[in-house]
């Protein structure tokens, strides 16, 4: 399973949370953005994904770009790369 880092939804290890909802035009966002608080804690869905399938042996791995070696392209990569079932170790 793949998550992005910093996703509300999506995050395998850090989310964010605020007062946001509905839609926001461009001109809005930096001011909904400003709001938004950085959590130490999966997204929402990863939360609940991860509750029923990490027993099962589904490894979770996070999108982070922020980082050198864990954006898309190089996560895709790894992932064809690792036996099935496994988390690669360079996304560890």
């Amino acid at each position: 399973m793949v998550g992005v880092e910093g996703s509300p939804s999506c995050g395998v290890t850090r989310s964010a949370s605020g007062p946001w909802g509905g839609e926001h035009s461009p001109a809005g966002w930096a001011d909904v953005v400003s709001r938004v608080d950085a959590l130490e804690a999966p997204g929402l869905l990863i939360e609940a994904l991860a509750e029923r399938l990490t027993p099962l042996g589904v490894p979770f791995v996070a999108i982070d770009e922020s980082q050198d070696g864990h954006g898309v392209e190089d996560v895709m990569a790894a992932l064809l790369e690792a036996p099935f079932g496994e988390t690669p170790g360079s996304l560890s």
